[in-house]
C-alpha cells in the first residue's frame, strides 16, 4: 500500500535550518469575533516560526497589489502572492519576476467559525515518486486561549485530516489561527506515514508584528 511522502498544506509550512534574535511581541487585544473574515495584511507585517528542532522561518509582506499580497522567505529565492480576497497562495515569483501558478494547498477558507466544514483536494508525492490526489477534510471544532512563544492568545482550533484516496489510511493535525495575529499560531502534527513517520512535526509562532494591533515588549 502506498504511504504519504511529502504533503505541504499549511502555506507557513517552509521548514528551513537557521536562527535569529528577535523582539517577542504581545498582543493588546486579543478575543475573537464568532465569525473570523479573511484578514488584511499590509506592508511590514511580519511571522516568525519555530519547529521543536529550533529550525525557523518568517515571513513578511513586502507590497501590497490590486489582488495579490506580494510575501517574502529570508530563506527563499521565490517571493509568494497571496490572493487578497482569500488569502490562499496564488502565484510564485521568481528573482527575474516571472509569475507562476502555486500548487501548494492551502488550509484556511475563511470565514471562520466553529463548527464549519470544508474539503480540498491536492496532489501529493508517494514513496514509490508516484503522485496521487489526496483529500484534506477540516473542521473548526473550538475557539480557545493558546500559548505559544509569541504570547497568549484566543484562536480557532482547526482540525485537519489528511486522506490518500484508496489507501483507508489518514493523518490527523491540528492548527490554531489567532485573528488578531492575523495568522496560524501553532501546529500539531505526529507524523505516520512517509519520511516523517514517527516524529512531530510541531511549530508555533514566536514573534509576530501585524500594523496598529502590537506593542513591543
Amino acid at each position: 500500500m502506498k504511504k504519504i511522502l511529502v504533503y505541504t498544506i499549511s502555506f507557513l509550512s517552509i521548514l528551513l535550518l537557521s536562527c535569529a534574535a528577535e523582539h517577542k511581541m504581545i498582543e493588546t487585544d486579543s478575543t475573537p469575533e464568532e465569525r473570523c473574515d479573511v484578514p488584511v495584511w499590509n506592508v511590514g507585517d511580519y511571522w516568525k516560526f519555530q519547529l521543536e528542532d529550533r529550525r525557523w522561518w518568517s515571513l513578511e509582506v513586502i507590497k501590497v497589489e490590486t489582488d495579490l499580497y506580494i510575501v517574502k522567505n529570508p530563506f527563499s529565492e521565490t517571493l509568494y502572492g497571496f490572493d487578497t480576497h482569500t488569502l490562499q497562495k496564488k502565484v510564485d515569483i521568481t528573482p527575474q519576476g516571472r509569475r507562476t501558478t502555486s500548487k501548494s494547498p492551502i488550509g484556511i477558507d475563511f470565514p471562520l467559525y466553529v463548527g464549519k466544514k470544508w474539503d480540498t483536494m491536492f496532489e501529493g508525492r508517494m514513496d514509490d515518486n508516484t503522485r496521487s490526489d489526496v483529500i484534506i477534510a477540516f473542521k473548526v471544532i473550538s475557539v480557545e486561549d493558546v500559548t505559544v512563544p509569541a504570547g497568549t492568545l484566543k484562536a480557532f482550533k482547526i482540525e485537519q485530516e489528511v486522506r490518500p484516496p484508496g489507501t483507508g489510511n489518514s493523518e490527523i493535525y491540528h492548527l490554531w489561527y489567532a485573528p488578531v495575529a492575523k495568522n496560524v499560531v501553532k501546529c500539531k502534527f505526529f507524523a505516520r506515514y512517509g519520511t516523517w513517520a514517527g516524529t512531530p512535526q510541531n511549530y508555533e509562532m514566536t514573534s509576530y508584528k501585524v500594523k496598529s494591533t502590537l506593542r513591543e515588549l
